[in-house]
């Protein structure tokens, strides 16, 4: 919370963002991004196997207030849709992911897409 917080003040202070949008904005962010990566790596390990967790998946990172979570997802949804994608098929996972996403988590599904 600290983070998405500091990461706010700076946007509305500089009204831009210098750096890249997955990049940490701060030390804070930073450190949660730290904090956060681990977990959601493993979380969408087990999604390679059981691709109904990435709506869960998804649906967490839509949430508010869970901006760093968004960021660490949006890092790694490459290397899931990929490994899902070589697991299950592209085309199949495509259109299951599509069918499991709702309107809110449309960024989410763009990045699995992607």
């Amino acid at each position: 919370k600290k983070a998405n917080e500091t990461s706010a003040r700076k946007k509305e202070k500089h009204g831009y963002n210098s750096k890249s949008a997955l990049a940490p904005q701060s030390d804070e962010e930073k450190q949660a991004l730290d904090r956060v990566r681990k977990p959601v790596v493993l979380v969408m390990a087990l999604a390679v196997r059981r691709p109904e967790i990435i709506k869960a998946i998804m649906e967490n990172g839509c949430r508010d207030g869970a901006n760093v979570l968004a960021k660490a997802i949006k890092t790694n949804m490459p290397k899931l849709a990929r490994a899902a994608a070589t697991k299950h098929g592209a085309a199949k996972i495509a259109v299951q992911v599509a069918d499991m996403a709702s309107e809110k988590e449309a960024p989410l599904l763009i990045c699995f897409l992607d």
